[in-house]
């Protein structure tokens, strides 16, 4: 396998850092878990390598190999990576959840103990204190009077412990004896500490601490993170007026922090990739990766997303990236130097309010008109408005606003990357405000027959062409159900003079536009809805111009309702 060869030739010489080192990285993100867990074992200087690796990167790859798998790897990992990884995967909001910490302590355990047992004495006290305290009970004996109770057991005969879980008994037993063993006034002053600690106390400061290492790597608090989605505007990047953060300046010690795998997992080509490409100074594209990887924590808090699944953080930075790539299109109008520049003299994160910005107009838009639209008022859902409509107005209304890319791409809705996919979603927005304006106009003006609206999967088209079938055919103008052999009159009345499909109905399209266009006001005779009513002739059109009038079926009928 050629990534597995390129790894292996790489640690043939001493390792150089990551940005110098694309084969690795290719190797990380293409290789399964089991893969890149061998081709790490099999480098002769696999401590070296991963002992280098920032805590993010060391936490993702934790995370693609599988946490029970991984033990070889956490052997190999610094007490810093150690500390990250206890960091992301056993706190929930603003608690310790003890049986994840108890899962993570037990693999660290099975990884190395001896180190465990050390890091519990130095800098894991608190959080040994705070875990071992839920767990265990310490009974000391007076060898005059007491009698030791069931269940207990003693490393010196005078502090006997019990486990009240039974299924952490054996190994902390075992974690116990380690410690003892490394350093038995340590292990004293734990087992005084957790008759003397308070446990919400000890949780506070465990909380405190552990938000001052997170908030390094980008994971800030939920209500100071949330500043990541308020919209900026475009001359205030430009001009860099005061809230707007000038670019991070990093230096050659703070390489060591600088994580890979977020920015380029994330990136999806696109002006971001292009400009990058045209940067040929390391540092300068370390400090662009330590940025990005802080901008996807920030988004990762902000949504309040369990940061300890491994697809949750791919979406942050695909989102980060992606937001890149629509705040540069805005800013610089596709000028790749312009690009450049904004990069080099700009945060990251003011670029993502930009883009973010774009969606985040159309998505109120979307909502202070749905407040009052006359489909929501009728009880109608989003499905109303077909395909692909009704689907590009449900991603706009999601939590955060979402592009609907439908069959065209894996993921029906993705976030927005280009400023076209704005403009094209803001578009059938319009087309959807200025169809249900019409509607309601017409359902005053016209008897509307409920039946129209009582099928789950009733559509706003047959309101439209039903009520102008009746006008074609010198009916009462009502929205109702056509009789089948209106239906074939109609067609008729159409095709009159053609002899065969594909029927072109020439001259039609003029007359269904303009006969909705007089019911509006003078104003609205231009612009979208013209243009709305004119793509539904040719969707009519395009659906009708080859069906024969013997085979006109209520059943298939989709944008006429037939009896």
């Amino acid at each position: 396998m050629q990534d597995m060869t390129d790894l292996q030739e790489r640690s043939k010489s001493p390792l150089a850092p990551w940005p110098e080192g694309p084969a690795l990285r290719k190797a990380v993100l293409e290789l399964s878990g089991t893969q890149l867990l061998n081709g790490i074992l099999e480098l002769p200087n696999a401590r070296e390598v991963v002992m280098e690796l920032a805590p993010t990167d060391f936490y993702w790859i934790v995370k693609k190999i599988g946490e029970d798998d991984s033990l070889p790897l956490l052997e190999l990992a610094s007490c810093d990576q150690w500390q990250h990884l206890l960091d992301l995967e056993v706190w929930r909001k603003d608690r310790v959840e003890i049986s994840s910490a108890g899962e993570w302590l037990k693999r660290l355990h099975m990884a190395d103990p001896e180190r465990l047992a050390k890091w519990i004495l130095e800098e894991g006290d608190l959080f040994a204190r705070f875990y071992l305290g839920r767990l265990i009970e310490v009974f000391v004996r007076d060898h005059d009077t007491d009698e030791v109770p069931d269940g207990f057991f003693s490393l010196d005969g005078v502090y006997y412990l019990r486990v009240k879980d039974p299924n952490e008994e054996k190994w902390i037993q075992e974690l116990m004896a380690d410690i003892a063993r490394l350093d038995y006034g340590g292990y004293l002053r734990i087992l005084v500490g957790l008759a003397e600690y308070l446990p919400s106390e000890a949780e506070e400061e465990l909380y405190r601490l552990r938000n001052v290492r997170i908030a390094e790597q980008g994971f800030l608090p939920f209500e100071e993170a949330l500043r990541v989605y308020a919209p900026l505007e475009p001359e205030a990047v430009i001009e860099g007026v005061e809230e707007v953060p000038p670019a991070l300046e990093i230096d050659d010690e703070e390489r060591d922090l600088v994580p890979m795998i977020p920015l380029d997992q994330g990136i999806q080509g696109g002006l971001l990739a292009q400009a990058l490409n045209r940067f040929d100074d390391p540092l300068f594209i370390d400090r662009v990766r330590l940025e990005f990887a802080a901008l996807a924590n920030e988004i990762l808090s902000a949504d309040g997303m369990p940061i300890m699944e491994l697809e949750v953080m791919k979406k942050a930075w695909v989102r980060a990236a992606s937001y890149l790539n629509l705040g540069l299109e805005r800013l610089t109008k596709g000028d790749i130097e312009k690009a450049q520049r904004l990069i080099s003299d700009r945060a990251l994160v003011s670029i993502f309010r930009v883009g973010f910005g774009a969606a985040l107009e159309v998505q109120r838009r979307a909502r202070r008109w749905i407040k009052d639209s006359w489909f929501r008022k009728m009880g109608l859902g989003l499905t109303f408005w077909g395909e692909p409509w009704g689907s590009c107005l449900e991603g706009l209304l999601k939590r955060r606003p979402r592009y609907y890319a439908g069959e065209r791409e894996v993921e029906a809705f993705r976030d927005f990357i280009r400023l076209s996919e704005v403009e094209e979603t803001s578009r059938i927005l319009s087309r959807l405000m200025a169809l249900d304006s019409l509607l309601d106009i017409l359902v005053r003006r016209y008897a509307l027959d409920p039946g129209l609206l009582a099928h789950p999967e009733a559509a706003f088209q047959p309101l439209l062409f039903n009520l102008w079938a009746k006008w074609v055919l010198g009916r009462e103008l009502e929205i109702s159900k056509l009789a089948l052999a209106e239906a074939r009159s109609f067609f008729g009345r159409l095709r009159e003079g053609e002899k065969k499909p594909p029927y072109k109905m020439t001259g039609w399209e003029e007359k269904f536009v303009g006969f909705f266009m007089g019911h509006v006001e003078e104003e609205e005779r231009e612009g979208i809805l013209q243009q709305t009513l004119s793509l539904l002739w040719s969707e009519f059109k395009e659906e009708y111009e080859r069906v024969p009038l013997e085979e006109l079926d209520p059943r298939f009928s989709r944008l006429l309702a037939l009896e």
